[in-house]
């Protein structure tokens, strides 16, 4: 009969794998717009990891490849990811395909010649597959550290502790992200857990190890969105910046509001007597404000 420890343990590396897996499901599409779209991508690279990572430990069992390569894995992915979503590469990185039946995520190529946008294209895809690849191997080290737990079990004593923690994972994330917490409590979170796991001897190899567990959080804490305000609901992330008047820095006429970076809606004040007083500081914005929300009220042919 296992001891309270290996129970404990697996319990708790069931939990921060599924945990694991929802963060970056949902933080990856919250930073590179192209992933919003294709927000399988980041599910079927988890899926894909835990599998192999449960299939490499039989053929090596003794490696510590959690131990060694998670942390440093996982700060470079980190801040790759916030390179590419938080800075102007992304434009470049991220351009949409010159198709008109996709949604434009960033710039277009359809101005450019063929080539470059053939190059461009191609850069993309491999960009998106070595995306793939990089969220696969990081959870082919958590599946190959949740497979070491299983071994004092027999199958169905293991599986049920490894789908209770699995639901707990679920559970504490679905409350974090209901709560409003920012990524940077998620992370805190799997690395506090991660951490757990690591060997307790201490010395320098534990402290950079430590240190690289709390790089995703000073990251994500510290780098800002480039919004105003960002705003994490229980399922998207909402930035919103104000919109001032060109003549008058001054003057907040509204804001715009985006999800997940994608441009959503403007809030605008159009009150007569707020148009009336400031009209001259934004005479073109008013206009086409004023004409864009009458639009559904004019009659046919009008």
């Amino acid at each position: 009969m296992p001891n309270r420890k290996a129970v404990m343990e697996l319990f708790l590396v069931s939990a921060l794998g599924l945990f694991a897996e929802l963060v970056f499901i949902r933080w990856v599409a919250s930073e590179l717009r192209v992933v919003a779209f294709y927000k399988n991508l980041s599910l079927l690279g988890a899926y894909l990891g835990l599998g192999l990572g449960f299939a490499w430990h039989r053929r090596k069992p003794d490696a510590r490849w959690f131990e060694n390569v998670y942390f440093p894995l996982l700060a470079a992915v980190v801040l790759v990811f916030l390179i590419i979503g938080r800075t102007p590469l992304g434009e470049i990185v991220l351009l949409n395909p010159a198709n008109n039946q996709e949604y434009v995520w960033a710039g277009t190529v359809q101005a450019l010649a063929p080539w470059i946008q053939i190059m461009l294209q191609v850069f993309l895809y491999v960009f998106l597959f070595g995306l793939f690849a990089v969220l696969a191997a990081l959870f082919v080290l958590l599946g190959h550290l949740t497979a070491s737990r299983f071994t004092p079990f027999r199958p169905l004593a293991g599986y049920t502790v490894n789908v209770a923690g699995s639901l707990f994972g679920i559970l504490v994330y679905a409350a974090i992200s209901y709560l409003g917490w920012p990524p940077a409590a998620w992370f805190l979170l799997s690395g506090l857990a991660g951490v757990y796991f690591l060997p307790r001897a201490p010395g320098r190899k534990f402290l950079l190890y430590s240190a690289l567990a709390a790089a995703p959080v000073l990251l994500t804490l510290l780098w800002p969105t480039g919004f105003a305000r960002t705003v994490w609901s229980p399922y998207y992330r909402i930035d919103i910046n104000p919109v001032y008047a060109p003549a008058n820095p001054r003057l907040l006429l509204g804001y715009d509001l985006s999800v997940n970076q994608a441009w959503h809606q403007r809030l605008t004040n159009l009150d007569p007597a707020f148009v009336a007083a400031n009209y001259s500081a934004a005479p073109e914005f008013f206009d086409s404000m004023r004409a864009e929300y009458d639009t559904p009220y004019r009659p046919r042919g009008a």
